[in-house]
């Protein structure tokens, strides 16, 4: 029994023994976790105490025309049921102001634009416009204190149907709070000014997000911090980059090995312009191939932080614009980005030359060298071979050099003829459809491209509807 009891007592003992350094070790993985914890509040914020966290579903990310901004902009105004505020550097697509107008009818509809665009939107007793010489350049908008649309894209005719943008959408209380509180400025007159994000970063997913609001934030110190961290590769998209720091830290980069890629908008080449500096340094940079605008404002960091919104790279959109930035660390999305940063970077007027059938108005009927003068005689017939009826409204009519934009209607099974052109060449030319988001939807060509020659006063036309981009589906009536 003693021994017994001696046993028992030891086994007690080496219990307690090992319980207390495992407490103590314990103690000490805290300490230290703690300690690691603090540090990297500081190092990510330097500028609040503790890290915020929050849950929700992903970001959505698109880009325009391709991806139908407008449509997207229209579903996140339809979603709100208590509020929707925007602030909007330029306001004129009919059916954003429709459904704006629309949704007032039931709930609170707040918008601000620049002066400069206060013109077609005046009427609307919703609306402010600032009161200053310098932009408010903002695109963005807040629902409900929950949900936040911002980018580069402003609600216009240019902007959803023919210059590149991006939008992101994102569902995050931290983030509405922050522009929702920049938006109350703006509603309140305060522009050029306001108070400092209340919240610039946080994590969503487990993925750190950073917002900031020009000239108060100082963006572009913002965009130097991240662009100095870069240790790989820096990819930008640009409508006007002329800001010496950014520009001069992008050299430093360089010089430090970092792969950098960049292209700039043609219409924004001046003396200003960064492109020529960086190109000197070694910087592989171009400008983009749109016949219209290349509107992006983005930094691609290391293919894992992306850095978007209104804010173009200068230092009146430093310094005087009202301006808003996104900086977010995730690979998934910095690759949506790099795959658009690719298509603009290998954009080229190419034609589509897959033969398929149907799903959108082709074209039928093509004089392109009428008898005697072409002045006012030229014309092209479309065809719907669909049973809906199609609104063909910013749908165009292009030769790569010139554009028809139409505005019409066609009946299901219906032609329509258009006889407003501008001048079709009697030699080595084409006509290509697109709908308003700049998708090919069929093409015709004659006498280069295609073996089709019409003589004078004849025209082309289609021997059958069945398929689309093909020259065999095609003749010239002096064959007939």
């Amino acid at each position: 029994m003693y021994r017994e009891y001696k046993k028992n007592i030891g086994l007690k003992k080496i219990i307690i023994i090992s319980s207390a350094i495992i407490v103590f070790l314990l103690l000490i993985l805290s300490f230290f976790m703690h300690k690691e914890e603090s540090i990297t509040a500081k190092i990510i914020k330097n500028k609040q105490e503790t890290i915020l966290k929050e849950f929700s579903s992903s970001p959505e990310i698109y880009f325009c025309p391709k991806d139908g901004c407008d449509e997207k902009l229209a579903d996140f105004i339809n979603s709100a049921n208590r509020f929707i505020h925007c602030a909007f550097f330029d306001l004129d697509l009919e059916n954003i102001i429709q459904t704006l107008k629309e949704k007032s009818k039931k709930i609170d509809v707040k918008i601000v634009v620049d002066e400069d665009n206060y013109k077609l939107v005046q009427n609307l007793d919703f609306v402010k416009k600032d009161n200053r010489g310098a932009y408010m350049h903002n695109k963005f908008c807040i629902f409900d204190n929950k949900k936040v649309f911002t980018g580069s894209f402003n609600p216009t005719i240019r902007d959803a149907y023919y210059n590149n943008n991006n939008i992101i959408i994102i569902n995050s209380e931290y983030l509405a709070e922050n522009y929702e509180k920049e938006f109350s400025e703006l509603w309140n007159n305060i522009f050029g000014s306001g108070n400092n994000a209340e919240k610039p970063s946080f994590y969503l997913n487990g993925k750190r997000i950073e917002n900031y609001f020009c000239p108060e934030d100082n963006c572009a110190e913002q965009i130097e911090e991240e662009i100095n961290k870069s240790q790989s590769d820096i990819y930008f998209l640009t409508f006007s980059f002329t800001h010496v720091g950014i520009a001069n830290l992008i050299v430093k980069k360089i010089q430090e090995g970092v792969k950098v890629k960049g292209v700039f908008e043609k219409s924004q080449n001046s003396e200003y312009s960064k492109k020529d500096l960086l190109a000197f340094q070694g910087a592989n940079v171009k400008f983009d191939n749109n016949s219209y605008n290349m509107h992006h404002k983005v930094f691609i960091i290391d293919g894992k932080t992306v850095i978007t919104g209104s804010f173009n790279p200068s230092k009146n959109a430093d310094e005087k614009n009202d301006e808003n930035i996104i900086i977010i660390e995730d690979e998934e999305i910095a690759q949506k980005y790099l795959d658009e940063f690719n298509y603009i970077w290998n954009y080229k007027k190419e034609i589509d030359n897959t033969k398929k059938k149907p799903s959108n108005v082709i074209i039928y009927e093509v004089l392109y060298d009428a008898a005697g003068s072409d002045k006012d005689k030229e014309y092209v017939r479309l065809y719907n071979p669909t049973n809906k009826e199609i609104d063909l409204s910013y749908y165009r009519l292009t030769d790569n050099d010139n554009s028809l934009i139409l505005k019409n209607r066609i009946k299901e099974y219906g032609y329509l003829t258009l006889d407003n052109l501008f001048s079709l060449k009697n030699y080595d030319s084409l006509l290509i459809l697109k709908d308003k988001y700049n998708n090919q939807l069929d093409y015709v060509a004659w006498e280069g491209i295609w073996n089709l020659t019409a003589e004078e006063g004849y025209k082309l036309k289609r021997n059958s509807t069945d398929f689309i981009n093909s020259q065999d589906q095609w003749n010239t009536e002096n064959e007939e």
